[in-house]
């Protein structure tokens, strides 16, 4: 039994600032307050490895602020995500970095105090978060501001964070058997213009945690744009090696602003990491806007999968 997809494109959040950049680095849900947050990062977080992010806190609609403090979690949706998996650092105000404070019992929030901010500040601070590195799976950094006596503002980001090739997880860390899925090279926001040539990036199939092999791992992809959508205006296709040809996917289902199809499955073998390349191409003409796309993988006729998911801008060619 496959799993229920979503068949809707998503209502990306709109009510961006004067000014404030919309596309690959814009947010991917920003509250409508009158001090707004952008988070800005790279294409790929990788286990294990320091990624540096850029948190900017606009506050020209806002007021002074005496004692500023931004908040920021970094979660990974996975049952073996546990205190100490992450650890997060910002460039203080001398340059110098520091070790955010921790507080929950959860391990995965961070406080940072940076004192007053003006009103029609636009300012920002320097972030970089390391996840340990047996960590692998869906995640989402969630940011806010404010002050001991009033909220601010807050932003959420969905990335993946992907296993560094080689590493290994060690036993005692494994409570989650199932196998993950993740994007590479396809990051948050990231610009699509209708008419482009193809736009490449890969499936990360993590089977590293199995305690069997996966006779038939299931991949199943949706494509949701901001409006009503027509046959053939989304084309997908992918290929399992480097070298091999690419194939088409095979749609199986055409909702008015979504499209789902099959890219085929493949043999997992316990303990190991595998890779698909994927290519998205939008025709002209296309509806634009906030659009997501998200794959799910499971082993054949079950419902336990795992999803990955995306949400891109899609722009007139």
């Amino acid at each position: 039994m496959a799993p229920a997809l979503m068949l809707s494109a998503p209502a990306v959040a709109a009510g961006n600032p004067a000014g404030a950049k919309t596309g690959a680095q814009s947010a991917a849900t920003t509250a409508a307050r009158p001090t707004a947050l952008s988070l800005k990062g790279p294409e790929n977080v990788t286990a294990g490895a320091w990624t540096d992010l850029r948190l900017t806190i606009d506050n020209r609609a806002g007021e002074t602020v005496d004692a500023l403090h931004a908040t920021v979690e970094t979660y990974v949706k996975a049952n073996d995500f546990k205190a100490g998996d992450s650890e997060l650092e910002y460039r203080a105000k001398d340059g110098s970095w520091r070790q955010a404070e921790s507080f929950f019992m959860a391990g995965d929030s961070y406080r940072i105090e940076w004192g007053q901010v003006e009103k029609g500040a636009v300012f920002t601070i320097d972030l970089r978060v390391r996840y340990a590195p047996h960590v692998a799976g869906s995640a989402v950094i969630m940011s806010s501001v404010g002050s001991d006596a009033k909220f601010l503002g807050e932003h959420t980001q969905l990335f993946d964070v992907v296993p560094a090739d080689g590493a290994q997880v060690p036993a005692g860390k494994v409570t989650d058997h199932r196998a993950r899925v993740a994007f590479r090279n396809l990051s948050p926001g990231t610009e699509i213009r209708t008419g482009d040539d193809w736009r490449e990036f890969q499936l990360v199939m993590d089977h590293r945690r199995g305690e069997a092999d996966i006779a038939k791992f299931e991949r199943r992809m949706l494509v949701g744009l901001g409006g009503r959508t027509q046959p053939g205006q989304v084309q997908v296709e992918y290929r399992d090696a480097p070298n091999a040809p690419w194939r088409p996917w095979k749609v199986t289902w055409h909702q008015p602003m979504s499209t789902v199809g099959s890219l085929g499955s493949v043999k997992l073998a316990k303990g190991e990491l595998r890779t698909t390349d994927i290519r998205l191409r939008i025709a002209s003409g296309a509806p634009t806007g906030g659009s997501v796309v998200f794959v799910d993988g499971f082993p054949e006729k079950t419902s336990d999968f795992r999803r990955t998911t995306r949400f891109v801008e899609v722009t007139a060619g």
